[in-house]
């Protein structure tokens, strides 16, 4: 079986006292390395007193080197030839390099890279939204408020507000006819007009509906004012925004929250916020909404 193998190779030898390469027929043999040079010089490297400080990579030159602190070194370009010397003396095989083991690392990691991409993705779709879930009932109404109130400071501004005495007359005694059958409501619920022809509405953390003036214009009667508001405000009650900010904001968002980073939640909510005016429940929280807020108005 050894016949069968190639025990000559071509190289380098550098002396380790100056620069110069000179070119070298490198033998493998069972105990260790026979050189010879092109200077006729000839000698012998125990395998023992040889270490591989070059190699390990893909189409790197490999690098031997014998002896301290100026070490006399052998280079061999073919990769081959730590396959060969592993067949050959697998007693001293495990002081170098098996490229096999470059193929079999390179294939874990593209396995590792499938797995983590896969349990991202699981994650995402499946496991956040239980933990999303399982948090919300347990974050504090006070949490809730403060980012309600820093999404509306940040992205509704008061000069951007509606300031109609009347307007407010209308829709705030409509939200408290709405809220009258829930004593025991854990916000206080409040509307904001915002300026502009929009149409659209989103509830916002802690109890705040925010109502554009385009949809405004578009609803003709107080009662179908009432079943906007109405839906608007279960959306509130089942706390679907602030669901839905934990669950876009992602891990980072999780992680802020359950580490108790009060500043980091605001920061996460706060760029989350910018999706509420165009982001779209699911299909069951609409549902969910609808059929209380049915229920709700007059």
């Amino acid at each position: 079986m050894i016949s069968s193998l190639r025990l000559e190779w071509s190289g380098y030898y550098l002396d380790g006292q100056t620069a110069q390469r000179h070119t070298a027929i490198i033998t493998l043999t069972e105990k260790g390395l026979k050189v010879a040079t092109d200077q006729e010089k000839e000698f012998f490297w125990p395998y023992r007193e040889v270490h591989q400080t070059q190699g390990f990579y893909q189409g790197e030159q490999i690098r031997l080197e014998r002896g301290g602190p100026n070490p006399e070194i052998l280079l061999v370009s073919e990769v081959e030839f730590l396959t060969v010397l592993h067949r050959l003396a697998p007693d001293q095989a495990p002081r170098f390099h098996l490229p096999a083991r470059r193929t079999r690392r390179v294939r874990l990691a593209f396995l590792a890279a499938l797995f983590t991409i896969g349990f991202s993705i699981t994650l995402y779709i499946w496991g956040i939204p239980v933990l999303v879930s399982m948090l919300a009932p347990h974050i504090p109404l006070s949490w809730e408020e403060r980012l309600g109130e820093a999404i509306v400071d940040r992205w509704v501004p008061q000069e951007t507000r509606c300031t109609s005495e009347r307007q407010s007359e209308v829709i705030n005694e409509l939200v408290r006819k709405l809220t009258a059958p829930l004593p025991n409501a854990p916000y206080r619920f409040r509307v904001i007009v915002v300026d502009h022809p929009l149409v659209n509405a989103f509830a916002v953390p802690g109890g705040t509906t925010v109502i554009f003036r385009g949809l405004l214009v578009r609803i003709e009667t107080a009662e179908a004012l009432a079943a906007v508001l109405a839906h608007e405000l279960q959306h509130n009650l089942r706390r679907h925004a602030t669901k839905s900010i934990l669950r876009y904001a992602s891990m980072g968002l999780l992680v802020s929250v359950l580490t108790g980073d009060g500043s980091g939640v605001t920061a996460f909510g706060l760029e989350s916020a910018r999706m509420l005016g165009v982001m779209h429940y699911s299909r069951q929280n609409e549902e969910e909404a609808d059929r209380e807020g049915d229920a709700d108005a007059p």
